[in-house]
Order: structure tokens, then sequence, then C-alpha cells
């Protein structure tokens, strides 16, 4: 499935693949903004598809040669010429075949095999393929340590001297120049096998070190680089007026807000109005180019072009009862609280290690965030997250605010502690389970919290009492989350057996087999839907009265 989205309206259209399509490992979009170009990789052979980016219609499928043996299951890299007639595609591994293609013709052109050098591994040694803007017969792949020229000429590709160093990204310049990026922050201005100039990449922190440019991206003007050294760096076209040829300079930087960020790749506007880059942890940026702020060097800044969503698995999450927020936390050390009216991450904090779990407090001025060390309460700003209060509890993996808020419920190995919200005491500490406590849930009027735990128990307990209303033990079963209906009567856990059980005064009532194991539950306010959670995939249950 690819997501085309619109960053102005923020709005988003799914374009389905093919029926055997497994993954999606390429993509282009052609120099006037007309089609775009996707490689998948299928039960069978690879392909391409060419779409239409008004209709979102497929216009042509394009196959791999008959000469390749099968062995290669994907196209690792594609692109458009300037006049959007023909394509380059380089085949993966082992059989490495590039592809030039007349694809409104559907007509494969030619092919050559691109044999990397005996000292670079087999396994991803071409990084990316391209055309020529100015001579679409021109082509280049470039690997790990080499950079290859190839010309279209009577029905075959002929291959000119290469280059070879750590090589990282390229860019044809014009027809005879082309733009190379190190793994050691220099830039290569290539013409055939001469080189022209070198420039060399300051990483904007001092004592960094040496950066990879990673991504080079040609405009009218010159050229921008980006990688891992805290910029975008753009480099302009002069002419030397002793020696009368044409030169590269670097122009100015615009800073990015993280300087440890790798920029994976990005692209200019039509009108190289805007830049856009993604990062190596799936942020989407843009910037104005255009304006005479820019090369002054005035406070300008990449701004989020889509929501800052999470780049690592999301270990915890729970929604705010009188706000429409949810709040999320990964290993990817964020802790983000969204909107889930309007859609946006309203705000992200960056942490120093990975947060193990969160809860936010019903009015939703408050989170709790359990660490390695502690279990913290912050108070929510506008646009930050604030520390207020520490507890000693360690490696806090469940945590739960009441829905009245007074009290919230912390999961410490396999005791259960209860604290006041108002005062911060510990009144509490409910003692039942034999193994880490993975579940708590409330009931709406606070009356029950119910747990489960690693031990294969689940427990009800009365709020009031601090004593156990009700329990049911399957000691071969790891229940991972359990709820309860409004009324508390009916309990619902999941865990390692894959079962759904209904219990009922201490004894399964009901079971349903989910096929897959069963990680998460969740039910409705009415007691009459419930979502359970599996591996890849949700299931909705609803519930007769």
């Amino acid at each position: 499935m690819l997501k085309v989205a619109d960053i102005d309206q923020k709005s988003q259209k799914f374009v389905p693949c093919s029926d055997r399509a497994e993954a999606i490992t390429a993509f282009s979009v052609s120099t006037d903004r007309h089609m775009f170009a996707v490689a998948e990789k299928t039960t069978a052979k690879p392909l391409i598809a060419i779409y239409d980016l008004h209709s979102y219609r497929r216009r042509k499928s394009l196959n791999p040669t008959s000469e390749a043996q099968g062995l290669s299951k994907d196209f690792m890299s594609i692109a458009f010429s300037s006049d959007t007639r023909y394509i380059v595609a380089q085949l993966g591994a082992p059989e490495w075949i590039l592809h030039y293609y007349a694809w409104e013709k559907g007509k494969l052109l030619g092919t050559v095999a691109v044999n990397p050098p005996k000292s670079v591994s087999k396994k991803g040694c071409v990084v990316e393929c391209g055309i020529c803007p100015t001579d679409g017969c021109q082509l280049s792949v470039l690997g790990d340590s080499f950079l290859r020229i190839y010309r279209y000429l009577e029905g075959g590709l002929t291959d000119f001297p290469e280059q070879q160093e750590s090589f990282q990204s390229h860019a044809w310049l014009t027809s005879e120049r082309v733009a190379v990026g190190t793994s050691n922050a220099r830039i290569l201005i290539l013409s055939g096998s001469a080189i022209l100039q070198t420039l060399l990449i300051d990483p904007a922190r001092a004592g960094a070190p040496t950066p990879s440019i990673t991504v080079l991206r040609s405009t009218v003007k010159g050229f921008l680089a980006a990688g891992q050294f805290g910029t975008v760096d753009v480099f302009e076209r002069n002419m030397d007026p002793n020696t009368k040829n044409e030169t590269y300079t670097a122009s100015f930087k615009i800073p990015i807000h993280d300087d440890a960020m790798v920029v994976r790749t990005m692209t200019v506007s039509g009108t190289e109005a805007s830049l856009i880059l993604l990062s190596d942890t799936n942020a989407m940026h843009k910037v104005q180019l255009s304006g005479a702020d820019v090369k002054q060097g005035a406070d300008v800044k990449f701004e989020a072009a889509m929501p800052a969503f999470h780049y690592g698995a999301i270990t915890g999450m729970d929604i705010c009862i009188r706000k429409p927020l949810i709040i999320t936390c990964s290993n990817d050390r964020t802790v983000r609280i969204w909107n889930y009216i309007t859609g946006e991450c309203e705000l992200c904090k960056h942490f120093p290690e990975e947060a193990s779990s969160v809860a936010i407090h019903p009015s939703g001025l408050y989170i709790l965030v359990g660490f390695g060390d502690k279990l913290r309460l912050m108070n929510v700003l506008i646009d930050d997250v604030r520390l207020f209060k520490e507890f000693s509890i360690r490696s806090c993996r469940e945590c739960r605010f009441s829905n009245g808020g007074h009290v919230f419920a912390a999961a410490y190995g396999n005791m259960i502690q209860l604290y006041s919200v108002w005062t911060f005491e510990n009144y509490a500490n409910l003692k039942g389970h034999n193994g880490k406590v993975r579940s708590l849930y409330w009931t709406p009027d606070d009356a029950l919290l119910v747990s489960a735990g690693s031990d294969g128990a689940v427990y009800s307990w009365i709020t009031k009492d601090l004593k156990r209303d009700a329990e049911y033990i399957l000691k071969n079963c790891s229940y991972t989350s359990a709820v309860c209906t409004p009324d508390g009567k009916a309990i619902y856990a999941v865990g390692s057996d894959r079962l759904l059980k209904e219990i009922t005064d201490s004894a399964i009532t009901c079971q349903l087999d989910g096929n897959e194991v069963l990680t998460e539950i969740a039910i409705s306010n009415s007691g009459r839907m419930m979502v359970v959670g599996e591996y890849l995939l949700l299931q909705r249950l609803c519930l007769s009265p």
C-alpha cells in the first residue's frame, strides 16, 4: 500500500499495489510531477508499476529482462529521466542487472550486469541509480565503493571508466559532471574519470565525527548536500574569472534542529521554492528556500511537514477522559501527546532513556512516565512537559490513573502500589501476584481495580476496602491484558494461551479461540463492544446485552 499525503490540506489517499505485492522496495516521482513509479517485490518476479499522479490509475507495468534467472527478488533503485520518457531500474542481488526502459511503449531498451569490484560485498553493494537530466542516454550506478557511467548506444549499454572510493550518494549536475558524496565528508565533482573539484563539509557541532554525505540533489543553480552533519548545505555554480571554468562554492547552510539526525532522502519542489527531507527517524521536515532571509542567515528552521510519528515500537499508551488526547511512549525514547480529533501530535518530548509505561490524568494536565530508575509525575505545559514528582518505582511497566483522577496505581514487580495524586502518599500495597503485573484496569466508578499478571492470575480488587473481590488463576498462561464490564460483574482476559476468556464469579463462563496469541484488550464505555489486539491485527467483538 502506498500513501499519498497532501501536507497542506492534511489529507491522504492510499494507492493499493498489486495483489501479489509483498513489499515496496523503491519509489520515484517524475520531474514534471505527472507520474510516479513503484517497485514491487511480489511472490513471483519483481515488477515496476507506473501510476498517474493525478488519477492514481496504473498506466503501465514493467517486468525484468528474460535474461534474469529469477535469483534477484526486487528492484532496489529506480529513477525517471527529466523528460519522463525513460526509466532506469537496478535489480538487486545477486544478479545486479541494470534495466533501461522506454516505459510508455513498455519496451526494454537495454540491460547490463553491474558487476561490483571483487573487494565489495555482494550484499547491498549498489546504493542508487540515476539518469543524466540533460542527456537521457547517460545512466549512472553508485555503489558502496564505485561509480559507473553507462551510455545507451545502438540498442545496448556501454560503460565508461569507473571511479572507486567510499561513495554514499550522487547527483547529475550537467551532461558531463556528476557530484558524488563520500563517507568522509567530501564531495567530488567528476567529469568522466577526472576529479575537477573537491569540496569539504564541516559538521555543525565541534568535535563531531567525520560525517557521511547521504543525499545530494541538483538544482538549477547548483546542488544541495545533506547527511549527518546538522545542516543542509547549499552549493551554487560560479565562473572562475582566472580559468574561465565552472566551480561550485558553498553559499549558505540551513540548520537542522537535531544535529545527530541522519537525512535519508530529500527533494525540492518544482519551482525550487521549498525543500522537504526525510530523516532516519521517519520524520518529514520542510523549509522554504526562496526569500532573502535564507541567504542572510536569519533564523530559518525546518518545520514538521507531517505529524511526528514514532520510529520505534510503541510500548505504552493511554487515553484522556475529558480531552481528546492520547499519550504514547516508544523505544525511540520519546513521549508524545496526540489529538485524536485533528490527528496531530501536539507535544513530543525526548528523553535520554527509554520510557516503559505512560498514563495521562483525566484532566490532561499531568502524566506519569515509567523509567528504569523511577516513576515520574510531570506537568503538561503548552509546548513541554516538566518534572514535578518522582516515585521510587523501578522499571514500572504498567501505571494507571483512576477515572476520578484522585488516585493512581503502579505495578512494582508483583505488587500494585496505590498513591494519592494530591498528597503523593503510598497509602496501600496490593499483594497477591507471584509474577510481574502486566495489566491494570479501573472500572468507571473506580470501585474495582482489575489486575492481570505473568503468573496466570487475574484479580479484582475492591478499592474501598483494599481487598480481593474475585480471582482466577491458570498457571500455564501468562496474561497480558484484562478488563471488565462497567458493572464489574464480568472480566475479560487475554494471554499466551490464545484464548479470550470471560470470567464471572471466579470461573470461566465463555472462551473464544483467537488462533493467534492475543496481546491487548479494550472495552467500550457501554460494555457493548470490545477490541482485541494480536500481532499485526485488530479484531472487534460485539457483546450481547
